[in-house]
């Protein structure tokens, strides 16, 4: 997927990401707020992203993008999907 032709609609709610994470209990780094920030900002919840989508916009290298990414499924913000190739994600809120 090239990432440069899917763009999020503009008029769609922006998501309070740190209220979300708040309510869950849980703590993040700015870094890592900052990285989900970017990611809301270029997909939506339709849009199924790789590890070439995450680590081109946040700039992360693969050790990085695993941590993110296990941040990510562990408070249930992405999912993997099925029935596409492996390291396959998208947004669940």
């Amino acid at each position: 997927m090239d990432i440069d032709d899917k763009k999020v609609d503009i008029g769609l709610e922006k998501v309070d990401i740190e209220n979300i994470i708040r309510e869950k209990g849980l703590s993040f780094s700015t870094k890592t707020i900052v990285y989900i920030h970017e990611l809301f900002n270029e997909f939506n919840i339709d849009i199924k992203l790789g590890r070439s989508d995450v680590m081109k916009i946040t700039g992360l290298k693969p050790l990085g993008f695993s941590k993110l990414i296990s941040n990510l499924l562990s408070v249930d913000i992405i999912e993997p999907v099925k029935g596409h190739d492996k390291g396959k994600y998208k947004i669940m809120i």
